[in-house]
């Protein structure tokens, strides 16, 4: 799993590449056990369906604006924007925030068509992440 993540991820020299590693890692850490690679090995991925394969580029993006979100929260506790207390709460519930947004607005779309780094991906989670951003500005 960790040559599938190296080749796949960014190194994390930033806090971005950074976030962009670890939606990686938890992605293919929930296909590992989701699937059952540790006992029935790579094949198991091998058997993955267009829709099993649709669910998980769905994860990997909601995670993805998840950890970006989780930067921002950051910085908002430095700036003292939001507390501690506030912080924790607020992140309990983004991920399943995150998630349920994605999945309305992906509803249609074929995620295996969209190029995630064109001007259509690029859209999709800068509206995601500004509905989850806005969450924060307004605590």
């Amino acid at each position: 799993m960790a040559a599938i993540t190296n080749a796949l991820a960014p190194r994390g020299d930033t806090l971005v590449d950074a976030a962009t590693r670890q939606a990686i890692a938890d992605t293919l850490a929930a296909l590992w056990e989701e699937r059952g690679v540790v006992d029935g090995g790579l094949d198991r991925l091998q058997a993955m369906t267009a829709d099993d394969v649709r669910g998980a580029i769905t994860e990997s993006v909601a995670s993805y604006i998840f950890y970006q979100w989780v930067l921002e929260l950051g910085r908002a506790i430095e700036q003292r924007a939001v507390s501690t207390n506030q912080a924790i709460a607020m992140e309990r519930e983004m991920r399943q925030y995150i998630h349920d947004t994605l999945t309305v607005d992906l509803a249609g779309t074929d995620v295996l068509a969209v190029e995630w780094r064109g001007a259509q991906g690029q859209a999709i989670i800068t509206k995601v992440y500004a509905d989850a951003f806005a969450l924060i500005e307004s605590a």
